[in-house]
């Protein structure tokens, strides 16, 4: 089954994917910047924090284009 073909979306739509996946992305990178690390995995909060819970969520959502299970890796 080919997921990609089934995902039918406009291009405003597209575009808010991608503009929120880059709000979660730049806020996660200036909270490592801010605490001097490279990665989440080195961060006392890693597994309660909201900005690294709001960067995966809006990953995923701009890969599925909000469609469950659906991944355009391209």
């Amino acid at each position: 089954m080919n997921f990609i073909n089934e995902i039918n979306i406009s291009p405003a739509e597209e575009a808010r994917f991608q503009e929120n996946y880059k709000i979660a992305r730049d806020a996660l990178t200036q909270c490592q910047n801010n605490k001097n690390l490279q990665s989440c995995l080195h961060c006392a909060t890693l597994f309660t924090c909201s900005i690294r819970e709001h960067y995966v969520q809006a990953t995923y959502e701009s890969m599925s284009k909000g469609q469950e299970g659906a991944f355009d890796f391209n």
